[in-house]
């Protein structure tokens, strides 16, 4: 996140929101009752809010790069897969 110029402040919120999603994994990696579609569903959706919580942390121009960023990844492991 370097890249991104962020703050002291708002890194140090962005590392909270992080250890709160760690936990969240944990829990729900160690959720026997849950079928593995469930697991991967829960698993998506908790990455979609960690996402939206750090986004909020962001000024535009930081959330601009971000994106691109994260639309360079998907592309590059798109790649990869075939």
């Amino acid at each position: 996140m370097d890249e991104l110029d962020i703050n002291s402040e708002t890194q140090t919120k962005i590392e909270a929101v992080k250890t709160a999603n760690d936990a969240e994994v944990k829990k729900i990696k160690d959720d026997t009752s849950l079928a593995d579609d469930q697991r991967k569903k829960k698993m998506q959706e908790l990455r979609k809010k960690r996402m939206a919580e750090i986004d909020a942390l962001l000024t535009p121009e930081q959330k601009a790069k971000a994106d691109e960023k994260r639309k360079a990844l998907k592309a590059k492991v798109e790649t990869a897969d075939n």
